[in-house]
């Protein structure tokens, strides 16, 4: 047994992957490359495809295999690593890089165990001579698995002023609710009593019919007006329903009805004003009916790398998928998926929206106000949220006054049921155009809200909110 010759461990396919979705997709390319050293790849000819490849990333130029077949025969290397015929079979060995980060992991595995078998064979080699010193020996093999460590392992260390300098900004900002490091969803009473960070998962949540997806898309409107860059992955609409239903918010317009009438009796300008307007926001819809986690984590870090997005929205958590196999019935996906959401926000420091469905009440007929422990058959969302805020809106049961006997018609409660860093169990009163899909402050509707545009209406300007 002992004179049979190891391989060391090495995935050639798994190399094949990275360096196809480096081609391919090269806008991966930024986050991958920090991942991946000259010692990732095991194969002489992959790490002569990678070392082209790396010298076209620091030039800034284009990936693609005319120019890595170009840089290698620069450097001497084209026949010696196999051709086009090579080149070309490595570069559709795969149809997307939905996976690549998961496969540049799994490289930076087995070249750590490669060190180690390396590093480590040269202690044995020390230990088995007789005039090395002990203490030698044993201090040579601990520098050893430090300097791998170190390689695999890289904490964002940062010296306790820097990190105190940065609390203390947060702290003032809160304070002086200016924004800096902090993004508004332009209900001025729910903005008052929420911070929405870098980093954080928030988790916006109802049953179905409490208009989840029309809160998220008329914030990612605001949000988008004011420069703000907004990611939005729809799980569920199409992105032209989307975009209907953003035309609607912004001109104020019942597009339903709009649809219906075959636009009789509007103004047509206000619709093609809409349009020209919206066309201009820094707002980015992705609709894909199935989509993993792992694929979404993809789209997010091209979005950032292409756009630089600055907040992410998602619609919706449940309809997300997983490829993890350790995942054996739906809950424990559920928690993978809401691991990696916070994840992604961590990793690109922005704040990241999901949308979550809530079950309907057993009780069809009672509008039962949902709680926290709602969201506890639903894997670790509690756990990984920053933030969780239901939506409920006791008109769509039926209820007609509220719990104080106000009337109940279009009002919407938004529910802080937790608030990591700030108060939870608070409600914020808000209302709902259901005609427009637009949310609005309660104590405020009247200022807010401009007369909705009906066929009688002569042409307005557009809204400012």
């Amino acid at each position: 047994m002992d004179d049979i010759i190891k391989i060391p461990p090495h995935d050639e396919e798994l190399e094949k992957a990275v360096l196809s979705a480096l081609m391919i997709e090269s806008w991966v390319a930024p986050a991958i490359m920090d991942r991946l050293n000259d010692n990732s790849f095991y194969k002489s000819s992959h790490l002569a495809i990678y070392k082209a490849i790396k010298e076209l990333f620091e030039e800034d130029s284009p990936i693609e295999m005319i120019s890595v077949a170009e840089m290698l025969k620069t450097k001497g290397e084209f026949d010696s690593m196999g051709g086009a015929i090579a080149l070309a079979q490595i570069c559709n060995s795969i149809g997307s890089a939905s996976n690549v980060e998961y496969h540049a992991h799994k490289l930076t595995e087995y070249q750590v165990k490669r060190d180690v078998i390396n590093k480590l064979t040269r202690s044995i080699h020390d230990a088995y001579n007789p005039q090395t010193d002990f203490a030698e020996v044993v201090t040579k093999a601990q520098d050893f698995i430090n300097l791998i460590a170190d390689s695999v392992y890289r904490p964002s260390e940062r010296k306790l002023g820097d990190v105190l300098t940065d609390s203390a900004n947060q702290v003032k900002y809160a304070s002086q609710r200016v924004n800096s490091n902090t993004f508004p969803l332009y209900i001025e009473s729910l903005d008052s009593v929420i911070d929405v960070k870098n980093g954080d998962l928030i988790i916006i949540a109802g049953r179905p019919g409490m208009a989840k997806t029309s809160f998220a898309l008329d914030a990612a409107r605001k949000m988008a007006k004011r420069k703000t860059r907004v990611g939005f992955i729809s799980l569920e609409m199409k992105d032209v329903d989307l975009g209907k239903r953003l035309i609607g918010q912004h001109a104020n317009l019942n597009i339903r009805d709009y649809i219906y009438k075959r636009g009789n009796g509007y103004d047509k300008t206000m619709l093609d004003k809409s349009a020209l307007e919206l066309a201009e926001y820094p707002l980015y819809i992705c609709e894909e009916t199935t989509l993993s986690i792992q694929q979404l984590s993809t789209i997010a870090g091209k979005w950032k790398t292409k756009y630089d997005i600055e907040l992410l929205m998602v619609d919706y958590l449940q309809l997300l998928s997983s490829e993890s196999k350790k995942n054996s019935n739906r809950e424990q996906e559920v928690s993978h998926i809401s691991r990696n959401l916070k994840k992604i926000a961590m990793k690109l420091n922005i704040p990241v929206i999901a949308l979550s469905q809530l079950s309907r009440p057993a009780d069809k007929g009672s509008a039962k106000r949902p709680i926290l422990t709602d969201l506890r058959e639903s894997g670790s969302i509690e756990q990984d949220a920053s933030m969780v805020i239901f939506l409920h809106r006791p008109e769509y049961y039926g209820e007609l006054t509220m719990p104080d006997g106000s009337d109940s018609k279009g009002r919407c409660e938004l529910i802080i049921a937790k608030q990591r860093e700030g108060e939870s169990n608070i409600t914020v009163e808000s209302m709902f155009d259901k005609y427009t899909c637009r949310f609005f402050d309660y104590d405020r509707y009247e200022e807010q809200s401009p007369q909705r545009l009906t066929p009688l209406d002569k042409a307005k300007e557009i809204v400012p909110f």
